[in-house]
């Protein structure tokens, strides 16, 4: 029996260690994936740093006034930027989406000074030191800062080159978590810091990832260099003996069909090559993506290159381009263009004779079977989405946090905007001003797409920092909007030969106003032709550049002259699709207007205000009318007609006749609009008519909106009111008792119905408690009472500033019984909340105990990081809140220490000594003493929610508040910042457990 027993004990044991072994290696596991996925970040991460790099870099070319001399593209596809000082800058551009869990880092400027700043969520903010300084980028006391992921899956920044890194804070004081140790999948995509980079005219444009644009000024000197790829392939003709295969940067002969030639480097643009006879007759072209297999030139690439080559095409991305051919080859009249070739080819007649009108008219009816079905389709851009605020063509607003965004469609032109705010005086002022950006290209088959498909331009971002409202102005004909297209169509027709602006940086935009003059495509061909001619001559003049850029401008401007000839006999449908002309058919000026309060924005809203109740009433002198003056304010979006809540509407009431009183005169209106005051009647003879006027007031200019409406009343005799409170009590413990009140029925819901309640037998001028009850009937639970004590009470009426009181009723509380309450028992308890809280203090071992004092810290966890153990953490300011609204209070003491007792939900509870606080006495400057103040009438823990209060300048940490009388209620501690002193509070802790 013994054996058999050791056997089982045996047995069990085992058990007992293989599951504890097994939940140590389920720990070990996830401990070591969150280990493995931190480390595959590295290169990310380095990334990161290195864009943070580069954007100090940037910032201090800035400061110091450099230019830009070269731009040159890596193996890696990042772009190396040569400074006038010899220095180099190296940058990446992603136009990925954000991620929640990444601080996108950035610059701001503040005094004349460029500073860090973080944006997480949406919300923008400086990055500050340990000492709440915001960090410059340039200047004596600059740093670039360097991000990091520590082994617990928290982002962290160093401000001193590594040396030390703190933990990364959103805008709530919550550090930010970038990998958890919980979900294998929640590892992040590498974030640029850089989300465009574009030549606008003599600058080179760089936007950061939030918004954010550096402009510095290129080199008039700079050349740029032309990178290549050879590509070999062969000719399908019959005869090649003295054809060329001419790109925009090589020319080679032919031989037995097959040809090899170098190409300009691009993944933006498809190239072009021509093949011509020795009369330098064009006789087939091709214009493809030219890929690292054999690549063939025939009749149907040269119909294809014919169609995609017009500037209503040229522009298809890369990703399109496939679409795009297929859409070509599918059109009826394909074939007969490609047999309109063949003929010329076999006459060995110019590609790019106008006069070859059967040519010429098989391409047009291509482009129209193409561009018809797609005239007039700016009138059906998009639905109204549930992110949209306003639908305005030809833009798209989208609305965040306390900004909105505004895009381009389609093919929209660039407008110049202005916008003007108008605060709480009233006064129009400037606020902001700048370029609405269309599409630099665009996919030809967007036309073709579902509103959620298409592509938009970059947007521009208005930030509301302060209530008012702001006015849009949009204006496609400025001076500086015209420019802007310039530069696009430029793009445009450059990209028809696989270039762009970028190639020709030291070029000058001129030639007037398209939109103004109605220019058609073959004008704009042509002005990037002349615009190529011009280069050319000037790099010759300056005999700078070098004979293969020279090359690469010679056959730019050859290539785009055949065109431009070409297209001026080119008409129909795809003239009407193009750019140039949803330019002309755009209108201008758009305006809108939108109003922010109390960080909502929404559109001006167009209201009227009518009397719903309360007009024409009859009442005595010096008392409240029977019914209150009621009115609806209607508001309506002026954008579509559709109706909206315009809380910044509210309702102004003013008496204008007569002495009488109001008890609101600003009224803030419900869901419905509605608003109402009650009216006291002035002084009067009986008859007298008195006066009160309604308007809307708009609170966030001052200004009065609308036509306002007039409420009166006539004076009658006085009507006697019976004022008897009635009130009995029920349910007496040593410590709470039941009131029932009865009130009487008063015309006016002014009054105040209440009930004071007091020690001993008579109700002294600061009485112990003063309730007030939500209706005309009402119990009242009280409790804090004292045992064995002798309470009063009497109910009570408050009406236009009397008390009308009733009878005055007596009650003794029961003794205190040896055993009133016991606690509830365990390390956590569990209240029937979403956490559970500790039964003990941190540093305590029994409820009573204070436990340890932890002073304020940015990061609150990490001053009492050793006593957070087996699953214990600091509680959160929201945590705090639930324990306050959900749990009941008892006055309580245990084991001698004063505290109150907290009754969760579910019956369990957990008793708060009343800590008071600790503080450092100075008495003797060099011994100074932590001293505990706590004799029983207040308790302070801290929270580990850290925010900032004042206007934003200071730092704190909420905290749960214990009082006499069994209040709990959420507090509040003020940091470092606010005076020396709050250095040195010390404030207990209550910990919880998930």
């Amino acid at each position: 029996m013994r054996q058999w027993y050791k056997c089982l004990l045996l047995l069990y044991t085992l058990a007992i260690v293989t599951a504890c072994r097994h939940d140590e290696n389920t720990s070990r596991e996830k401990e070591d994936s969150l280990k493995n996925r931190i480390e595959s970040l590295e290169s990310q991460l380095a990334q990161m740093n290195s864009d943070l790099s580069t954007i100090s870099g940037v910032v201090n070319a800035l400061q110091n006034q450099l230019t830009v001399t070269n731009i040159q593209t890596d193996d890696t596809d990042g772009h190396i930027i040569t400074l006038s000082d010899n220095s180099q800058l190296t940058l990446r551009v992603e136009k990925n989406e954000t991620e929640k869990n990444i601080p996108i880092i950035s610059v701001a400027i503040f005094e004349d000074m460029y500073y860090w700043t973080q944006t997480v969520s949406g919300i923008s903010s400086y990055l500050t030191d340990t000492k709440g300084n915001k960090v410059p980028v340039t200047g004596e006391n600059a740093t670039t800062p360097l991000m990091k992921i520590n082994m617990e899956g928290y982002w962290t920044i160093s401000y001193d080159n590594g040396a030390n890194y703190g933990l990364m804070s959103d805008n709530n004081g919550t550090p930010i978590q970038a990998v958890s140790k919980e979900e294998e999948n929640d590892s992040f995509s590498y974030i640029s810091f850089f989300h465009n980079m574009k030549i606008e005219g003599s600058e080179l444009v760089l936007t950061l990832a939030d918004g954010v644009v550096l402009r510095l000024p290129i080199s008039e000197n700079i050349i740029p260099d032309i990178e290549s790829v050879e590509i070999t392939g062969k000719v399908d003709i019959e005869q090649t003996e003295g054809l060329k295969i001419i790109s925009l940067i090589d020319e080679q002969a032919i031989s037995n069909g097959a040809f090899t030639a170098s190409i300009p480097q691009s993944e933006q643009h498809p190239q072009l090559t021509f093949v011509t006879n020795e009369q330098n007759a064009v006789l087939l072209i091709s214009r493809e993506f030219y890929g690292q297999s054999s690549n063939e030139i025939n009749i149907q690439s040269t119909a294809l290159a014919l169609v995609a080559s017009h500037p209503v095409f040229a522009p298809v991305e890369k990703e399109n381009y496939t679409e795009l051919k297929s859409m070509i080859t599918a059109s009826p009249a394909f074939s007969v263009l490609c047999g309109e070739i063949q003929k010329s080819v076999e006459t060995n007649r110019d590609l790019f004779d106008i006069n070859n009108t059967a040519l010429v008219q098989a391409l047009n009816t291509v482009l129209d079977e193409l561009c018809t079905p797609v005239i007039g389709v700016e009138n059906h851009l998009w639905k109204q989405s549930a992110s949209q605020i306003m639908s305005e063509y030809p833009f798209q607003v989208t609305q965040g946090t306390d900004y909105i965004e505004i895009r381009n469609t389609r093919l929209a032109p660039p407008y110049e905007y202005i916008v003007r705010r108008k605060g709480k005086d009233n006064i129009w002022e400037e606020y902001e001003r700048g370029i609405l950006p269309t599409r630099d290209s665009y996919g030809y088959t967007d036309i073709f797409k579902s509103v959620g498909e298409i592509h938009l331009a970059d947007p521009i971002t208005i930030q509301f920092p302060i209530d008012g409202e702001y006015d849009f102005y949009f204006d496609k004909t400025t001076e500086r909007a015209a420019k802007e297209l310039q530069r696009v169509l430029l793009n445009d027709a450059l990209s028809i030969i696989g270039v762009s602006g970028n190639d020709l940086t030291d070029a000058v935009i001129e030639g007037g106003n398209l939109i103004a003059e109605g220019a058609d495509i073959k004008d704009y061909v042509e002005y990037a032709s002349k615009l190529v001619e011009k280069q050319m001559e000037k790099m010759i003049d300056k005999k700078e550049a070098s004979p293969e850029y020279l090359k690469f401008l010679s056959n730019a401007y050859k290539f785009l002259d055949k065109f431009n000839a070409f297209y001026s006999v080119i008409k129909g449908s795809a003239n009407e699709v193009a750019r140039i002309l949803w330019a002309v058919k755009a209108p201008t000026p758009v305006e809108f207007c939108f109003s922010c309060f109390k960080k909502e924005i929404m559109p001006c809203a167009q209201s009227g205000l009518k009397i719903v109740s309360g007009n024409n009433q009859e009442g005595n002198a010096n008392n409240y009318l029977s019914q209150p003056l009621k009115v609806q304010i209607t508001s309506i979006n002026p954008n579509d007609g559709t109706p909206i809540h315009a809380r910044y509407h509210q309702v102004k009431f003013e008496v204008i006749q007569g002495n009488g009183a109001l008890s609101k005169k600003l009224v803030q209106t419900d869901s419905e609009g509605y608003a109402e005051t009650q009216w006291k009647l002035g002084n009067g003879s009986k008859g007298e008519i008195q006066k009160v006027r309604a308007v809307i007031l708009d609170v966030t200019t001052g200004s009065e909106v609308g036509t306002p409406k007039e409420f009166t009343a006539v004076l009658t005799d006085d009507l006697p009111i019976d004022w008897t409170c009635t009130a009995n009590h029920s349910n007496i413990t040593s410590n709470s008792v039941t009131i029932s009140c009865t009130y009487p029925e008063v015309g006016s819901n002014l009054a105040v119905f209440g009930l004071i309640i007091d020690k001993g037998d008579a109700i002294t001028l600061k009485p112990w408690k003063n309730l007030v009850a939500e209706g005309k009937e009402h119990i009242f639970h009280v409790d804090g009472l004292s045992p064995a004590t002798t309470y009063c009470y009497v109910p009570y009426v408050l009406y236009q500033g009397i008390y009308h009181k009733g009878e005055k009723i007596s009650f003794t509380t029961l003794p205190e019984k040896d055993i009133d309450i016991e606690l509830s028992k365990g390390r956590v308890i569990d209240l029937g909340l979403s956490v559970k809280w500790a039964s003990c203090n941190l540093g305590a071992s029994s409820p009573e105990e204070y436990g340890v004092y932890f002073p304020f810290n940015k990061d609150m966890e990490q001053t009492c990081q050793t006593y957070l153990t087996n699953g214990l953490r600091m509680p959160t300011k929201e945590n705090v809140e639930e324990l306050v609204e959900k749990c009941r209070t008892i006055e309580f003491s245990y084991m001698g220490v004063k505290g109150t007792l907290v009754i969760g939900p579910n019956g369990n509870n957990i008793f708060l000594p009343r800590t008071g606080t600790g503080y450092w006495s100075y008495e003797d400057p060099n011994n100074p003493v932590l001293k505990i103040d706590s004799d029983g009438r207040y308790g302070m823990y801290w929270t580990k929610t850290v925010a900032t209060k004042s206007g934003g300048w200071w730092l704190g940490a909420y905290t749960l508040f214990s009082g006499t009388n069994a209040t709990i209620s959420v507090g509040w501690e003020d940091g470092p910042g606010v005076d020396p002193g709050h250095y040195n509070m010390y404030h207990t802790i209550r910990p919880v457990a998930n």
